[in-house]
């Protein structure tokens, strides 16, 4: 029987943290009824974490890889970058990239989403298209192959048999890579860190301060210098003491790893907004809700001297266009685009 083709594009959005076969069967009965599948490969331009351990152009390879050379001439696979913090913007997003794969065209668009039951409601977000209720292969989900991978004891024999040949070639040879070895100490931070809490009576939640100080149009940043995150850039900050006020905190972290040649008193007096933010996977290491305080430092003075100090490797200031989401911490990237409000 010939194949009947609904929708003129299907639009697939998922992590494929990593790509395996339940996402294959899914886009194999989306190639059934559409012209062209249009994947959208989220959390885009986001350092390496045990979340995301892959790019983009990674994953794009796993992909391509599990299909055929004419299913690829109708597969186009595209970035997309979160915006934790502003769903609006993260729609428009996406609806921008769909008009332009359509080039606009009025036609019939599906929409199937590869995540487990997320908070969003799809049905809403994109109105215009049709919600498809396609289910990956049961008893597979991409965490448990991270698991596999990264976090001891290592199965990625187990694993192996969830995956497209391609990826499984692609996943072995990452296995040996400088990225994949740190990520697996990343793991075993967080698997001692887990343990240190198992006496809790119930589940932990903690709160840091973060400073985003801010001198004409450049930000102040520092690289971090342990895990987690050694090496990506974040804003200074850490977890409140127990009898602290969240500025104090603030201003304590932004000196100790900074060494920011300021007075605390102006410090504080140039506080000119503060926001928290919550989003419940912001953090690997658990529940962790921040607050960030936009510090403005006066344009007349001289940019203060900064340097590294406490567990941060290097401080430095960078023009605010010029922060690159591929290298900033965790959610630290999002905070900076709602305070100051970035597209």
């Amino acid at each position: 029987m010939p194949k009947v083709i609904q929708y003129d594009t299907i639009v697939l959005l998922g992590r494929f943290q990593p790509f395996h076969l339940g996402h294959q069967t899914v886009i194999r009965k989306a190639l059934s009824q559409a012209s062209q599948v249009l994947i959208l490969c989220g959390s885009a331009f986001q350092p390496r974490s045990l979340r995301n351990p892959w790019n983009f152009q990674e994953r794009e390879e796993m992909i391509r890889g599990s299909f055929t050379r004419s299913d690829n001439q109708r597969l186009i696979v595209k970035p997309v970058i979160d915006v934790i913090y502003n769903n609006n913007l993260w729609r428009q997003n996406i609806n921008k990239i769909v008009a332009e794969t359509t080039m606009q065209k009025p036609g019939s668009i599906g929409f199937i989403t590869s995540e487990k039951p997320s908070s969003y409601d799809y049905g809403k977000l994109f109105s215009a298209w049709k919600i498809i209720e396609l289910q990956c292969k049961p008893n597979i989900n991409a965490t448990s192959i991270r698991k596999g991978l990264f976090a001891k004891p290592f199965k990625f024999a187990e694993i192996a048999r969830l995956l497209p040949a391609n990826v499984k070639d692609f996943l072995e040879k990452f296995s040996t890579h400088e990225d994949c070895l740190y990520l697996r100490k990343e793991q075993d931070y967080y698997t001692k860190y887990w343990a240190s809490w198992e006496c809790a009576p119930f589940p932990y939640t903690q709160v840091t301060a973060d400073a985003l100080v801010t001198h004409h149009d450049k930000i102040l940043m520092v690289r971090r210098g342990i895990i987690p995150g050694r090496g990506q850039v974040s804003f200074p900050g850490g977890f409140i003491e127990p009898r602290e006020h969240l500025a104090d905190a603030c201003i304590r972290e932004l000196c100790e790893e900074t060494n920011i040649r300021i007075p605390k008193e102006v410090l504080h007096n140039s506080i000119k907004d503060a926001r928290v933010f919550s989003d419940p996977y912001r953090a690997a290491r658990g529940r962790i809700i921040t607050h960030s305080f936009h510090i403005s430092l006066d344009p007349s003075m001289k940019q203060p001297r900064v340097d590294g100090g406490d567990d941060a490797k290097a401080a430095f200031w960078v023009p605010i266009s010029d922060v690159d989401p591929s290298q900033v911490f965790e959610d630290h990237y999002f905070v900076m685009q709602n305070m100051f409000g970035i597209l």
